[in-house]
């Protein structure tokens, strides 16, 4: 039986400053539209376990029977995918929610439609020989992450709750490919990553390697993105991806074995891999009110960068849309309004 993690609520103000060197992303906001077929979502996402519930679903024909044709564009990121939903290149973008609360502040119409994952996995790794054994070895070191990215919020949620001084540690804006080659041939002496980088890592360095979970208790939420313009245009084929994403994780539930399968034939990997990570994650379509909590607690946090324009945390009850999942499967809604 598949093993379900209790989500965690994330509590608390966060105030960090002064988080380092920033490297501000900036892009033209505008109209721009993919190419599209009436009844077609062009959905970005990454080849990774956290998109479980759209592997089951295309596979098992799920989309389809729900009246939805899905094309698919690859992302080596969550941010990435972020980046090209706002730029236009996407109509669905699937990412963590610490994403999505650094994208809100440039992009207000961004809407989020349910999670579909949640995980404990994100992990800071370091050679022995880099001498970080706690998040109390950080200052003086440099740290390889995706800048943006779950990562980076984890990190600076990290330093926060050890009081160490974030100027103190030095941080290199890295794609996940790069941050594997990096910690180990010692260009760095540590990242803040995710799976399946993590495991990837771990093959190379062995014993040699250092892993301290990340998350400081706190769930990671993979999330759906779409633009408030997109719900106005195709609200039933979004209902019908949902549904079909629901179907998905109804078949899970009854076919893990099956599951197992579809996951590791769609990444190309092995399934010592896909059973290790298995226990890590909870594949369900959810609002949970946790999510609802990380999303304040990560706004927070973006606002004492001083890096956004304005300061004001968005009111992320306006910011889900929660009449799609209502209508499919009400008890999947906790969020308290």
């Amino acid at each position: 039986m598949r093993l379900r993690k209790p989500a965690w609520i994330a509590i608390g103000i966060f105030v960090l400053t002064g988080c380092g060197v920033v490297i501000i992303w900036s892009f033209r906001h505008s109209d721009t539209r993919v190419t599209e077929t009436a009844g077609n979502l062009i959905v970005g996402t990454t080849r990774a376990e956290h998109s479980t519930l759209i592997w089951v679903a295309e596979r098992q024909g799920f989309f389809t029977s729900c009246g939805v044709k899905v094309q698919f564009k690859y992302y080596g990121s969550g941010f990435a995918a972020g980046k090209a939903l706002a730029k236009g290149d996407i109509q669905i973008a699937t990412t963590a929610e610490a994403v999505f609360a650094h994208f809100v502040f440039k992009c207000p119409d961004f809407r989020i439609l349910a999670s579909i994952d949640e995980a404990d996995e994100v992990r800071l790794i370091a050679k022995r020989s880099s001498r970080i054994k706690s998040a109390a070895d950080l200052p003086g070191k440099t740290i390889g992450l995706k800048k943006g990215s779950a990562a980076e919020y984890y990190l600076g949620r990290m330093l926060l709750f050890n009081r160490i001084d974030p100027r103190g540690v030095t941080v290199v804006d890295m794609t996940p490919e790069e941050q594997v080659k990096a910690v180990v041939n010692g260009k760095v002496d540590g990242i803040v990553t995710w799976q399946p980088h993590v495991y990837r890592v771990s093959q190379k360095l062995g014993e040699q390697g250092v892993f301290l979970p990340a998350q400081s208790g706190q769930t990671f939420y993979w999330v759906l993105v779409c633009k408030e313009a997109l719900i106005e245009r195709k609200s039933s084929q979004l209902k019908g991806f949902l549904k079909a994403l629901v179907m998905a994780e109804g078949y899970l539930s009854q076919h893990e074995d099956e599951a197992l399968d579809i996951l590791a034939n769609r990444l190309g990997m092995d399934m010592s891999y896909i059973k290790s990570m298995w226990p890590k994650h909870w594949f369900a379509v959810r609002l949970n009110h946790s999510l609802l909590l990380a999303l304040e607690s990560q706004a927070r946090w973006e606002t004492s960068r001083k890096i956004h324009a304005s300061e004001v945390i968005p009111d992320f009850l306006n910011l889900i849309r929660f009449d799609f999942l209502n209508s499919i499967k009400r008890e999947a809604v906790s969020i308290i309004r």
